[in-house]
């Protein structure tokens, strides 16, 4: 098993996460604490593109890459918002809904890679990826600096739901059973 540059910038978000969650956790009012998990937040942000672009770029797509992608995607950004809801910043449901609809968009792929199809993350999903992180990068400047109304990051959290659970009904199988 080779691990291509690619994977090698997945591994690092995979990394980064826990410290980016400890910060955040015991940042209390410590700007410096605060810029630096909001900074490498945003680095491992870039490199959920970077990695993708790395794989396309030089032909590095493996299945482990695939893989820890997939690993590495749902580790940052669900990782991160149960800090952020322990500390209050988002409200549980939040979590819930994004962690319920990734588990199910999960299962519908593995029944479908059990009869040999491959369902490839669409439009919706890569739409879905990126409300998300705006949504915590949002978050995250808000404990920083509160630049929001509270009425804001409510509808800022609905909007987020909203595209995460449309994209996860784009996953459905259509007509005749296939996805």
């Amino acid at each position: 098993m080779t691990i291509t540059n690619a994977t090698k910038i997945t591994f690092f978000r995979v990394i980064i996460t826990p410290i980016i969650m400890l910060l955040i956790e015991f940042s209390g009012n410590n700007s410096l604490l605060l810029w630096l998990s909001f900074i490498l937040f945003i680095l491992g942000a870039l490199s959920d593109w970077l990695d993708g672009y790395v794989a396309r770029k030089h032909k590095e797509i493996t299945d482990l890459g695939k893989f820890v992608d997939q690993l590495a995607d749902k580790a940052f950004v669900t990782g991160i918002l149960c800090v952020l809801t322990y500390l209050q910043a988002v409200s549980y449901w939040v979590v819930a809904v994004i962690v319920l609809r990734d588990t199910f968009v999960n299962g519908l792929r593995m029944i479908s890679a059990s009869k040999g199809t491959v369902v490839a993350a669409n439009w919706w999903g890569k739409s879905k990826t990126v409300i998300q992180l705006v949504f915590i990068g949002v978050l995250l400047v808000q404990r920083i600096t509160p630049l929001f109304p509270d009425s804001v990051i409510v509808v800022f959290s609905w909007i987020t739901i909203a595209v995460t659970m449309i994209s996860g009904l784009t996953y459905l199988p259509k007509k005749g059973g296939k996805t």
